[in-house]
């Protein structure tokens, strides 16, 4: 080769280089190639080329980075930060191999005859770099990969690498993602701000408000917050999304990452600073560093780990100061019975005083006047006598909230109708623009089943029947669930958060609940059909709102049903509050939903002691129907809750709830879910207490001698029993029980290990109250029962001596099954029932139920007493 075709050749090799072709090199789909017409021997084309393959990759590189530049710098929909933070580390190395090749002009000026091989060997390494980031780079374009999928690919990519130079620049590429990363961690998990304006960090914010507008102009966490504004923040503003965690972080230190920003942002609302910046600075140096180590998963794990432990430190601190084991004391003087004086007063009322299941109108949410008023005398001696001032006695109520109803005919005292509902001959009639509502909450943040029935009715009663129209004619109603707004307050709209916008129709109402679940229902007969062959098409649609109102399509169906005139059409809903899950069947012998969705009831901020109102209302049509009249004609629902009373049991107390505001931050500790637990062992509690009161007060009848004494001596074992039974639950379970948690409280700093001690205390009480065992728990409400029914059987002399000694006879039976059950469970060893002896020993001491001697000596006792037979 001439020296003039050598220094020709060199310069379309280095304008190769940097991305350009010339007369002896051309582009093509893949590379950069040799022209054909050319003067080179086939090995030197080959060679040639390898070193053109770098050049192309450099210029397919530079399109990448600069069109990504531009797309984010223009604004709009950008590929977001991360991939912003890639192109510059790109353009960061091209601008080294650029530097490379002006060293390489430089050294060809000096030494005109360096060769090919040369030229080839010095860019091998960056060969290798540019074409992994290339490979990189379309990955990126071809999946527009965002966010945490980009930080996984470019990991992937620098873990599969081999050599340790383009290890070592992978790794300096991940640097730029994964600083924009750590930057969004350390903005949350240090200042409490969500900044994430192209919406790829993992944590959301669910309420519609512009994440740059936040972070740009600083959301000003100095101001305080209400009680159920900050709950609403704690619970519903931010959630984690899972698909946006990175591999980089296993899903339970991602919600690590969200309770230290939420707690953060707590923190900074009650005026209480954050950990103290010595002991933060060194693990955010260490997050900010963590992609230049060899170990990055490990060190972002360890820094988010000690940054968490640093703020439930301070939120330990910030809970005591809001008098925590105050408030828990309280818990268990109100809930666990501890105020033995106040329960007294409350209890000891005449029997009519107390609510009566199945007496009076079902449904009603208010206490009997006498049991209301010796609620508040009771609650006045004992303000009176307590000195510590910690409670409020506004925030503590007692309320009745059925966990059923079964409505076949309605009244005012039941339902409330508006704008033009009425009840019509039992059953609630629906005309345009109207709303009926229950008067009282329902139970739904357990499982339940909620159902009604509704039949389609001409609008004008006058008009010809529906079944000889020839259009298309329907109605459309909403059901929808709400726990703030009664019906009262509706009725009068001024309490709806609309400003001074008037509400135009009282449909619109519906929409303006604030955090709610509506299922909406569609029901047109179509056109064209004969009455014999008639089909109706059913639209459901299953909506979730916020607290803003905003509403969300959780699900929706369309179907088709046979028509017949005046059919009466049921729907049934069913939660399952375990799975989360809401399943909707159309039709009384539906067997499959006709939708479900996923939802969590539990989660509404207002939603008091799981409770919502409940309520329908009356829609528009689509355009060209005509809208009939709806009547409701049936309307049930049923809780489901798994640690419901049996049906044999005394269901005085069931629906006799007890609901305290605990002031925030203590729900932090005291949630909703843990005080619907403390609810369930209130009412087992006061049913216990209350029948032990009674056999306490029973004076047996005397004029009978053979009858008043077997009933002084099972009014003696009746007696004893709950006596024993009721100590054992308060002094053995409760006592030392809370005595522990209080404990921890008092001595440890940690949040973690105050809501786990919290969450053992409920867990082993209600594990010790039996109502996780069912054969113990059985035993009980027998028991129960036979004390009901000789507290009957003698104030009205209902029973003979022989019934009298059979019933003796019953309770000796239940009473050695029930020793025996413990028994068995105390020789197995269950771990999980370790005061269980107590009891035990209490009712079977000396084995006298369950020892043979004794067993004999107790069947001679009721022989003694009993009947011959029993």
């Amino acid at each position: 080769m001439s020296d003039e075709h050598s220094h020709g050749l060199m310069n379309e090799v280095l304008v190769a280089l940097l991305g350009y072709t010339g007369g002896l090199v051309v582009e093509t789909e893949d590379s950069f190639r040799v022209a054909p017409e050319n003067f080179l021997a086939e090995g030197e084309k080959q060679m040639l080329e390898k070193i053109l393959k770098v050049g192309y990759l450099a210029k397919k590189l530079h399109d990448f980075s600069s069109s990504l530049r531009r797309e984010h710098l223009a604004g709009g929909d950008t590929p977001g930060h991360y991939a912003y933070a890639m192109a510059l580390r790109v353009e960061d190395v091209l601008e080294k191999f650029r530097l490379k090749v002006v060293e390489l002009e430089e050294e060809i000026a000096e030494n005109p005859k360096l060769q090919l091989v040369d030229m080839l060997a010095k860019f091998q390494e960056d060969s290798f770099v540019l074409s992994a980031l290339h490979q990189m780079m379309m990955q990126v374009s071809s999946r527009e990969l965002r966010g945490a999928a980009l930080l996984d690919a470019m990991w992937q990519t620098m873990s599969r690498a081999g050599g340790s130079t383009l290890q070592h620049c992978l790794a300096w590429q991940l640097e730029g993602p994964g600083r924009v990363f750590v930057n969004q961690l350390t903005a949350w998990m240090v200042y409490g701000r969500l900044i994430d304006p192209e919406n790829e960090f993992f944590i959301q914010r669910c309420d519609g408000q512009s994440l740059q507008t936040e972070g740009s102009h600083g959301e000003d966490l100095s101001q305080p917050m209400g009680p159920s504004e900050a709950q609403r923040e704690w619970h519903r503003l931010f959630m984690l999304r899972r698909e946006a965690v990175p591999k980089l972080l296993s899903l339970d230190t991602a919600r690590q990452v969200l309770f230290t920003g939420k707690a953060v942002r707590v923190l900074l609302r009650r005026g209480f600073a954050p950990p103290p910046p010595e002991r933060v600075q060194d693990e955010v140096d260490t997050l900010r560093s963590c992609f230049s180590m060899k170990r990055p998963s490990y060190v972002l794990h360890r820094s988010i780990l000690a940054l968490r432990n640093a703020v439930a430190g301070r939120l330990q601190d910030l809970l005591r100061e809001a008098q925590l084991r105050e408030h828990l004391e309280i818990l268990k003087g109100f809930y666990l019975l501890g105020y033995g004086a106040f329960y007294q007063t409350l209890l000891d009322l005449p029997q009519h005083a107390l609510p009566q299941r199945g007496a009076g109108p079902r449904g009603t949410s208010s206490l009997p006047s006498m049991l209301r008023d010796s609620w508040e005398k009771a609650l006045t001696e004992h303000m009176e006598s307590s000195s510590k001032g910690v409670l409020d006695p506004n925030a503590l109520r007692l309320q009745l909230v059925p966990r059923a109803l079964d409505l076949h005919s309605f009244d005012a005292r039941k339902v409330k109708v508006m704008a033009g509902a009425r009840v019509d001959k039992g059953m609630i009639l629906l005309p345009a623009h109207s709303m009926a509502w229950l008067q009282n909450k329902v139970r739904i943040s357990g499982s339940f089943q909620h159902a009604f029935s509704f039949q389609l009715r001409p609008a004008d009663p006058t008009t010809t029947s529906s079944a000889s129209r020839p259009g298309e004619y329907g109605a459309r109603l909403a059901l929808c669930f709400q726990p703030r707004w009664s019906p009262q307050d509706l009725q009068k709209r001024r309490h709806l958060e609309r400003g001074a916008e008037e509400i135009p129709e009282p449909l619109e109402i519906w929409k303006c609940l604030g955090e709610s679940l509506t299922l909406e229902l569609q029901y047109c007969v179509l056109r064209s059909l004969p009455q014999r062959e008639r089909m109706a098409e059913v639209t459901l649609q299953l909506f979730s709102a916020g607290a803003s109102g905003v509403s969300s399509e959780l699900c929706a169906c369309n179907f088709q049903v046979p028509d017949v005139d005046q059919m009466i059409h049921m729907v049934r809903l069913w939660y399952d509050s375990e799975k989360m899950e809401l399943q909707v069947f159309f039709g009384a012998d539906a067997v499959a939903p006709s939708a479900k969705a996923c939802v969590d009831l539990g989660d509404m901020a207002h939603l008091e002691m799981g409770c919502s109102y409940v309520g329908f209302s009356s829609l528009p049509l689509e355009h060209g129907r005509e809208r009939e009249a709806l009547r409701i004609v049936t309307w049930r629902h049923q809780c489901r809750d798994r640690l419901d009373f049996d049906d044999t049991s005394d269901r005085n107390f069931e629906d006799l709830t007890l609901t305290y505001q605990v002031p925030w931050p203590l729900p932090l500790i005291v949630t909703q879910s843990c005080l619907e637990r403390y609810n369930r062992l209130f009412q087992h509690l006061l049913t216990y207490r209350h029948a032990t009161m009674r056999l306490q007060h029973l004076q047996p009848d005397a004029d009978d001698e053979e009858r008043g004494r077997l009933a002084a001596a099972l009014k003696a074992q009746l007696c004893f029993f709950w006596t024993q039974v009721l100590q054992f639950f308060l002094q053995d379970v409760v006592e030392a029980s809370h005595q522990k948690l209080l404990e921890v409280v008092t001595s440890s700093s940690s949040f973690d290990e105050v809501v786990a001690a919290h969450e053992e205390f409920l867990s082993n009480v209600t594990t010790h109250f039996f109502l996780e065992h069912r054969e113990l728990r059985k035993e009980l409400t027998a028991a129960l029962r036979i004390a009901e029914v000789f507290r009957r059987a003698v104030e009205t002399a209902a029973l003979s001596g022989k019934e009298m000694r059979r019933l003796q006879h019953d309770f000796a039976e239940t009473v050695r099954s029930f020793s025996g059950i413990m028994l068995s469970i105390n020789r197995t060893g269950n771990v999980k029932m370790p005061l269980l002896v107590q009891l035990s020993g209490r009712l079977d001491f000396n084995n006298y139920f369950s020892g043979e001697t004794d067993t004999k000596r107790a069947q001679s006792w009721w022989q003694k007493y009993g009947s011959a037979d029993g």
